[in-house]
């Protein structure tokens, strides 16, 4: 029994000594290796083209509707469409019996030929021409109202209504400071009189003919605040001095070009639920003469060509209404940035590769990506990858990665958006 005891105590000695590392042979495996910097994808930030825009919902609406009536009673004899098709302007819809009316006729023409006959055949005539109902308007008809052998009564019965589709309106509501922005857009265009005026102020103040042309081609479009800076910056140097291009600037603020929404082409982008984008091109054609006081807003109207009958009326629709000419701006992927309560920070890799917290001011939403328009600059690299655990003043293994691209909506669709990353705290 002790002999036993004491091959049990020698084993648990021995897988002691092996567990623990120790032994007379110094033949254990040593302290754990620690792991180096982690490895994190980085991308650097480019320089790309955002177009300021508004985003917008509204509903497309036929651009004519009819409701068809009869203008005559009687039976109904025929009717001459498929519910649902489209018809032409003029197109046969209905026949009401002509019969009586043509008894009535008749009956007319065989009165005596006085001023009152006359007037009386040429009123049986039209009760006829009546009994023949047809489209006023082209587009897409509705189903009948009514089936072949009832009664019809004048102006009373509905047999059916049409509605045009191409084009097709869209409209939504924009609140007060677009509404001023787009007014604004329009003002920057100067009149052909205004053209005129500043073509004979260079030549008279002496600026060189390939100078003046190009200056009159800015001036042609739309003098926004980019295009004045750049239309001085060309002039400089040239024989027109401060004070002479403060006077052609003088000469463009009085002679803006008037126009009505109609007139001035302001484009619109339209897209319904399903379609990627805003593949619909228009331009807004008409707004009320004033703001609703309740909202604050003001009811637009879009046109839009409909060639393919892809739209229809009373269709929800999403509306982009540009803002302005293309500017430059750093882009990142929503996936980069990092919340911390109400502030949104981006990780920049140092020279050093280690990490700061850099807070940043956020544009708008521009093709998936998100505009930055403070806190970075170009070229500086932004991590990208691991955010969980990356905090301020880690060192870390970068790896160049290019700038992610933001998901594509049919790999979103249906999927719960990702929590934004949170800051850590030290």
């Amino acid at each position: 029994m002790k002999r036993l005891l004491s091959l049990l105590l020698g084993v648990l000695l021995v897988l002691m000594t092996t567990l623990t590392g120790g032994g007379c042979g110094g033949g254990g495996t040593g302290p754990a290796v620690e792991e180096g910097p982690p490895v994190v994808s980085v991308a650097r930030l480019e320089e790309g083209k955002v177009l300021p825009y508004e985003d917008f919902t509204g509903r497309t609406a036929a651009t004519e509707m009819v409701t068809v009536k009869a203008r005559v009673s009687g039976y109904l004899d025929k009717v001459l469409f498929r519910d649902g098709e489209e018809v032409k302007a003029g197109q046969v819809l209905y026949q009401i019996d002509p019969r009586p009316y043509e008894a009535a006729v008749q009956n007319a023409k065989g009165a005596v030929a006085s001023a009152q006959a006359a007037l009386e055949n040429y009123t049986a005539e039209l009760n006829l021409s009546f009994c023949t109902i047809k489209a006023p308007i082209a587009g897409r008809i509705s189903r009948t109202r009514i089936t072949v052998g009832n009664l019809v009564t004048a102006d009373q019965t509905t047999l059916t209504s049409i509605v045009s589709l191409d084009p097709i309106y869209a409209y939504f509501d924009a609140d007060e400071e677009t509404v001023l922005r787009v007014q604004r857009m329009i003002r920057e265009e100067i009149s052909e009189a205004g053209v005129r005026k500043a073509g004979e102020y260079l030549r008279e103040r002496g600026v060189e003919t390939a100078t003046a042309e190009r200056a009159l081609e800015v001036i042609r479009g739309r003098l926004t605040e980019q295009n004045r800076r750049r239309l001085d910056e060309m002039l400089r140097g040239t024989q027109l001095d401060d004070e002479g291009r403060r006077g052609l600037q003088a000469i463009l603020e009085a002679n803006p070009r008037f126009r009505s929404y109609r007139e001035a082409t302001v484009p619109v982008y339209l897209g319904t639920r399903i379609e990627k984008g805003y593949p619909h091109r228009g331009k807004i054609d008409f707004t009320e003469n004033r703001l609703d006081p309740t909202t604050g807003t003001l009811r637009i109207r879009a046109v839009f060509a409909n060639a393919s009958r892809g739209l229809t009326p009373n269709l929800s629709a999403r509306i982009r209404v540009p803002m302005g000419d293309p500017r430059p701006a750093i882009l990142v992927p929503e996936s980069a940035l990092v919340t911390d309560q109400d502030r949104k920070f981006l990780f920049v890799v140092k020279d050093d590769s280690r990490l700061e917290q850099r807070p940043v001011a956020l544009g708008p939403m521009h093709d998936g990506m998100r505009v930055v328009d403070r806190g970075v600059s170009v070229g500086e690299r932004i991590a990208v990858s691991n955010l969980q655990r990356l905090r301020a003043g880690m060192t870390v293994t970068p790896r160049e990665v290019p700038m992610p691209a933001p998901p594509r909506p049919e790999d979103t669709i249906g999927a719960a958006p990702p929590p934004a990353p949170v800051v850590r705290k030290k």
